[in-house]
């Protein structure tokens, strides 16, 4: 065996053993999606785990002798004087095989389970955006994250997982295929994902939409979600649990509240420039406010309602103004602190 064959093994039984420890563990169902692929991938995968598994059997099964003078061992009773000392150095020696084997086994289990229970702690961070803001970030996996204006990600990572938390605003996260699952929490919910890339918006009332943009994700509700196509009036029940795949998008929440108003889920969110096709004056002009270090405002609650289409670079609110005022036949004034449009 060529020592590059026996570094190649030594690896596939180091990563074997981390997978038998943590499919053991507290978060195992959660991981077995991404478990079952890797033992899938090659058949060396499965028989590398089912060798670990053999040799934690063995030293489970495996008891100590007691002290000599109670006369048992693993709970079978040794004779308490043996006729000859061919059967004393008998039960001596297959003692001795026992202890041994007792011995082998554990070394084995934690040279294995070494790399996995010594592992560095997980590696955590505070991404965040300011308002008007919108940033791309590389995470330690190769994934990409691009945070919205005035948003929040923390991120965690460790030899097992790869845990993100969405706590304000909006992202979208192109996730690098691996075998540790991708898990986004937000609004109470967990988006789990592999090599994917997907949307999340926190809206008011500990609420959440998930678009996916390409790939598949599950994702587990505290509450039953609703899932529909877009354009699509109705939707359908699903259950806690749902398989998401792209085209789709989920309403997430955890409070039985009547959602707010939002313009339609758009892939071009993190360019400058967006395409509007008949939506509302007031929606388009809430969606630039949360940009603007100027907003922009109605002077009559009657504008909110005029439809509008086209393409607009919407961070730059001033410009804007200018835009809309032209297509609708409006006029922009200045009162220090707001753009206002108004009817001229």
């Amino acid at each position: 065996m060529t020592r590059q064959t026996r570094t190649r093994r030594q690896a596939l039984r180091d990563e074997a053993a981390g997978w038998f420890a943590l499919m053991r563990g507290p978060d195992a169902e959660l991981s077995r999606p991404a478990f079952e692929t890797w033992l899938a991938a090659d058949p060396l995968h499965r028989d590398a785990f089912n060798r670990i598994g053999e040799t934690f059997s063995l030293g489970k099964g495996l008891k100590l002798l007691p002290d000599a003078k109670s006369g048992a061992f693993s709970g079978v009773t040794v004779a308490s004087a043996p006729r000859s000392l061919t059967t004393v150095v008998r039960r001596a020696a297959i003692a001795m095989v026992l202890v041994i084997g007792i011995v082998s086994a554990t070394t084995l289990l934690l040279h294995n389970l070494g790399a996995f229970v010594s592992a560095p702690p997980a590696q955590q961070r505070v991404l965040a955006t300011a308002r008007g803001e919108v940033r791309d970030f590389a995470l330690a996996d190769g994934s990409r994250l691009t945070l919205d204006t005035d948003s929040d990600v923390s991120v965690s990572f460790s030899a097992a997982r790869r845990d993100l938390a969405l706590t304000r605003g909006r992202a979208r996260f192109a996730v690098a295929h691996e075998a540790r699952p991708f898990v986004v929490a937000a609004a109470g919910n967990l988006v789990i994902a592999r090599g994917t890339v997907f949307d999340i918006t926190l809206g008011a009332h500990r609420t959440a939409v998930v678009d996916l943009i390409e790939g598949a994700v599950d994702v587990r509700s505290s509450v039953a979600p609703q899932a529909r196509r877009p354009g699509e009036a109705s939707a359908t029940r699903q259950s806690a649990a749902t398989r998401l795949t792209a085209g789709h998008s989920l309403a997430l929440g955890t409070a039985q509240v009547r959602p707010s108003p939002r313009l339609p889920a758009s892939r071009d969110w993190p360019d400058g420039l967006r395409d509007f096709r008949a939506v509302r004056l007031g929606d388009l002009v809430g969606e630039a406010n949360r940009y603007a270090g100027k907003p922009i405002v109605l002077a009559s609650p009657d504008l909110a309602g005029l439809q509008v289409s086209g393409t607009f670079g919407i961070r730059d609110t001033e410009r804007l103004a200018g835009n809309l005022a032209e297509l609708l036949g409006l006029a922009v004034r200045h009162n220090g602190e707001a753009l206002v449009l108004v009817r001229r």
